[in-house]
């Protein structure tokens, strides 16, 4: 079980300070899109952050006086993982050809701070479809960037989730290119 957080957070709107929140609660107005990414956030030992600075610092472990993230590694026991839907590609389940890395039709993508994770309905014959995840480590991303409301990943050559892929390009349709925009953001907040 995770121990209390030693820290309180106030949110800064139209110069009043609104709060004081834990860390989730402000962590779940961000995910769920009630609050905006650059929302000044005050921690209770006076450090000055923006909303997704502080979905960013996942242990608490931002220096007061820097503002810089510790250099420990991120722990990934948290639900509040932000969530996107993704469109795959191929919208047929049936269908003889299949979107990126195989999967059909609408999915999700999780970040999970060192990883994303990809989840939906994956080709596993001519005609069937399963449930399936595939993991995409943060290292193993050579570049992100965006096209509208498609993100583009480029993984590290001999990556072997892109095994028997002609290309290392992932092309993934988000639903909205402030999605695209948020997710770059936080994958290039942890590399």
């Amino acid at each position: 079980m995770k121990a209390p957080s030693p820290y309180s957070y106030r949110l800064l709107l139209e110069n009043k300070q609104v709060g004081p929140f834990d860390r989730r609660t402000i962590v779940g107005m961000r995910i769920n899109k009630l609050i905006p990414k650059d929302t000044s956030v005050l921690r209770s030992d006076g450090l000055l952050m923006t909303a997704a600075q502080l979905l960013a610092d996942r242990n608490e472990q931002a220096d007061p006086v820097t503002g810089q993230l510790a250099s420990a590694p991120m722990a990934i026991a948290s639900v509040l993982w932000p969530t996107f839907l993704v469109n795959f590609g191929s919208t047929l389940k049936g269908a003889l050809g299949a979107g990126v890395l195989g999967f059909v039709g609408q999915g999700e993508l999780r970040f999970q701070t060192d990883a994303l994770r990809l989840s939906g309905l994956r080709k596993s014959g001519w005609f069937r479809t399963e449930e399936d995840r595939v993991k995409i480590a943060i290292a193993d991303i050579a570049a992100i960037d965006a096209q509208g409301s498609t993100v583009r990943i480029a993984l590290r050559a001999g990556h072997p989730v892109m095994s028997g892929s002609k290309s290392t390009v992932l092309a993934l349709r988000l639903d909205s290119p402030e999605s695209v925009a948020e997710l770059i953001e936080m994958v290039r907040a942890s590399v």
